[in-house]
């Protein structure tokens, strides 16, 4: 075989190839996301809430305000327990995004972060694990 031959022959496969994975790609799109809280504050966590944050035109104009535009309410958190929450595509932009993990403990303070990413309204992973701590969130 020529160098040249050699060449067209692996720029073909390279073409066959990439052709194939954005197919297989299209295929494994995700709809859904799960959030996995787990509450090691040591006390009840209350108003437990993983919001899908993106930017949303306001009608009429050509400006851009971020909003909540899905959620999962998880409720109240037992010390030492762990709760799923899953979110779904159906009612978000086709814009990018992230995720707000949102929570009070019962003497008020306000638990929250931001988390995760989303592209063209299409979610990147299956799930994240947010382990919530006294003072720290921590985020797998």
């Amino acid at each position: 075989m020529t160098k040249r031959t050699q060449i067209g022959c692996f720029c073909l496969s390279m073409l066959v190839t990439g052709c194939g994975t954005l197919d297989l790609l299209k295929d494994r799109k995700r709809d859904s996301v799960e959030i996995h809280v787990d509450n090691q504050t040591g006390g009840t966590l209350s108003n437990v809430t993983i919001y899908v944050v993106q930017s949303v035109k306001r009608p009429n104009t050509t400006n851009y305000v971020v909003a909540h535009t899905d959620s999962t309410v998880l409720g109240d958190l037992a010390p030492g327990v762990r709760q799923k929450g899953t979110l779904y595509e159906k009612n978000i932009q086709g814009t990018d995004g992230s995720f707000e993990f949102s929570a009070l403990d019962s003497n008020g303070k306000k638990y929250s972060t931001k988390f995760g990413y989303l592209t063209n309204g299409a979610f990147l992973e299956f799930q994240h694990a947010l382990i919530v701590q006294k003072d720290t969130i921590l985020i797998k």
